[in-house]
């Protein structure tokens, strides 16, 4: 009796998503934005398991200034090189630049929402 042939599992394709990469001394950091439920990632591990409360307080800092982006965008943040504090700010960086254009992508047009949102960084 003859086996039936085993069928392909088809690859799963990655979702697609903006890439920004940011650099502090001798740390460089890519950041993905995709659509999703707010999480941030840095190497495969959530912000929020991040031991050092400095370094999870520098990467965070940019969520209260643009709270709208981060509830609406995951963001996978793989950084490389340098020391801990380095790579903290060279994640801070790459994550400002990224909502910095996702924000602007939005609020293309909307002064109103934009001057709200700036009036938050003073």
């Amino acid at each position: 009796m003859a086996t039936p042939a085993k069928k392909k599992a088809k690859p799963k394709q990655k979702k697609a998503g903006n890439v920004f990469r940011g650099k502090r001394k001798e740390s460089i950091a890519r950041a993905t934005v995709r659509k999703g439920k707010g999480k941030i990632r840095i190497n495969s591990t959530l912000l929020s398991a991040v031991d050092n409360k400095f370094v999870r307080g520098i990467v965070s800092e940019p969520l209260h200034l643009a709270p709208e982006i981060a509830s609406q965008v995951d963001i996978s943040i793989n950084v490389a090189g340098g020391g801990q504090m380095g790579q903290a700010q060279a994640d801070r960086h790459t994550f400002l630049v990224s909502a910095g254009k996702e924000l602007a992508g939005l609020l293309s047009g909307d002064f109103n929402r934009l001057k709200a949102i700036l009036g938050r960084i003073k």
